[in-house]
């Protein structure tokens, strides 16, 4: 391969050369038009305005048409896959000389654009590569994983022998971090490597609500679901088991798919606020009942106010059932 940079040089051409060599902007571009319609029949020499290239160079035939005995010449690297070279004016007047083809521009923004072919590894193949590898490390199988860049892409060169691999994983256990280095060997093209890293999460299951609740509505097996949450963002007072809400009522209105603490549930109210109730008093010699009627509402074993009907006396009471109340011995003479 000839040597680039000696060939075609850094610097730009004169402006006085440039300009002796360009047509009119709008008559150029007219001439662009049927020349393109003319290459292959006329022979004339025609620049590209974008190209896509395989390997890792550019020659000679990839940007000009009818570029005769040095069509198949390198003349410059190709850029990396998935990335794009911009070729100015100048650099292509330079070399359509240097090969004594007979081009001239038609204005001074003209340019081809060269993108290297490629096939693109998506964030989440990345993520399932290096979730594999990480498993191999003995990470637990619950974790979740997040890779720094939410946008990763990896760009390799088109060919379908082409495999993602994880070639180095190191994992920092305290910090909950890792690094990797992944790898695309495709066919005989060069293989391309990239760095990745990301966190481990430690997810725990926790039972949610699959709909919105009600406040005092009952939660049924079916308004059940589960979802993950982070380790490290667990409240003590998150509820973990599904028993433990399933036939519970709801202290207030819930959403669906939160985590659900202790507090936002209670067993349901068999007693509502006014309602008669049965009063009972049961002692090692007596039992008495009486008629009353509750002052606010209860679940089993809460303690509420209730009035005697007839003796309007009031008294704290233990609700043992939908309408009974348990009056504790020392309360009888509210039974009164």
């Amino acid at each position: 391969m000839m040597n680039i940079a000696k060939k075609l040089g850094a610097g730009l051409f004169a402006a006085a050369l440039l300009t002796a060599a360009i047509e009119p902007a709008e008559a150029g571009r007219e001439k662009q038009s049927r020349d393109d319609t003319l290459e292959s029949s006329s022979g004339q020499v025609i620049v590209r305005e974008h190209i896509t290239v395989n390997g890792n160079v550019i020659r000679l035939g990839d940007i000009f048409s009818n570029a005769g005995e040095h069509a198949a010449t390198p003349i410059a690297y190709a850029p990396a896959p998935g990335k794009r070279l911009v070729l100015d004016v100048h650099w292509l007047y330079r070399a359509a000389s240097i090969y004594k083809l007979k081009w001239k521009p038609f204005s001074l923004q003209q340019q081809t654009v060269v993108e290297r072919d490629s096939i693109v590894f998506t964030h989440d193949e990345i993520k399932d590569s290096v979730r594999a590898a990480l498993l191999k490390q003995g990470m637990d199988r619950n974790a979740a994983l997040d890779l720094s860049n939410r946008l990763l892409r990896f760009h390799a060169p088109n060919d379908p022998s082409a495999r993602l691999k994880v070639e180095d994983i190191a994992i920092d256990k305290r910090a909950g971090r890792f690094t990797a280095l992944l790898s695309v060997a495709a066919g005989t093209q060069n293989e391309v490597r990239q760095h990745v890293s990301g966190w481990i999460r430690n997810m725990t299951s926790v039972p949610v609500l699959a709909r919105r609740i009600g406040a005092h509505e009952r939660i049924k097996k079916n308004d059940v679901t589960w979802m993950q949450i982070q380790t490290d963002r667990m409240q003590p007072d998150y509820i973990t088991k599904a028993e433990t809400l399933i036939g519970m009522s709801s202290k207030r209105g819930l959403v669906a798919g939160e985590p659900i603490r202790q507090a936002d549930i209670r067993q349901p109210i068999v007693i509502t606020k006014g309602n008669l109730v049965t009063m009972e008093l049961k002692g090692k010699f007596m039992s008495l009942t009486a008629r009353g009627r509750a002052l606010e509402d209860g679940s089993k074993g809460d303690i509420i106010r209730v009035t005697n009907i007839r003796s309007k006396k009031q008294v704290e009471a233990v609700v043992i059932g939908p309408g009974r109340v348990s009056i504790d011995p020392h309360g009888h003479l509210a039974m009164k």
